[in-house]
């Protein structure tokens, strides 16, 4: 391939991230400062008001992870759902599709239609299974396994960066707290 190429600089070249992106907001919006303003008692009305604020803290923070991280799919011309398809099969090899829906949560239907796409770029191969039709088994190719690598390191330095904000001895609560409520599947 000739390195001038479009195809070949697509495989090497990401976009930088915004500097300022990676920077705390200089003036953060009244609505996430009064989440860190204690609330006198413990009543049923002030319980529900700070469940109300983790609620939005946990919006803003996906808000921000998905600004932080959206250059680097887009440097590759993926949606983000694709680029997490393609990384939990290239850990998965051989993953059913009906199982691979269940696991990134969402319908049989959306989940066909992301790898149909993945597998028109030559990133993923869809297989039928040997003793039930209805299967297909998914692999990703090693260009699709070579584009997880490079986007997956990019977006470990996000990730480290938002780690290292965590406040120390509070990790673990802060982990197994997110844990539980990613396991919550109550509905009202």
């Amino acid at each position: 391939m000739n390195p001038r190429s479009t195809s070949a600089r697509a495989l090497v070249d990401f976009p930088a991230p915004d500097p300022a992106l990676l920077q705390p907001e200089q003036a953060p919006s009244e609505a996430y400062t009064t989440a860190w303003t204690p609330l006198p008692d413990d009543t049923p009305e002030t319980r529900l008001e700070k469940a109300r604020e983790y609620m939005r803290m946990l919006a803003r923070l996906h808000r921000r992870m998905r600004r932080l991280t959206a250059h680097l799919y887009d440097a590759r011309h993926l949606t983000r759902p694709q680029y997490l398809v393609l990384l939990w099969v290239k850990n998965r090899a051989d993953i059913a599709q009906g199982e691979l829906a269940a696991i990134v949560d969402s319908d049989a239907n959306t989940v066909s239609s992301l790898v149909r796409r993945l597998v028109k770029k030559g990133l993923m191969t869809r297989s039928r299974h040997p003793s039930d039709r209805r299967v297909y088994r998914l692999r990703v190719t090693p260009k699709g396994a070579q584009w997880v690598d490079r986007i997956r390191q990019r977006v470990d330095v996000v990730s480290l960066q938002f780690y290292s904000l965590l406040p120390q001895g509070h990790e673990a609560a802060i982990a197994e707290w997110l844990t539980n409520a990613a396991r919550f599947d109550r509905q009202v």
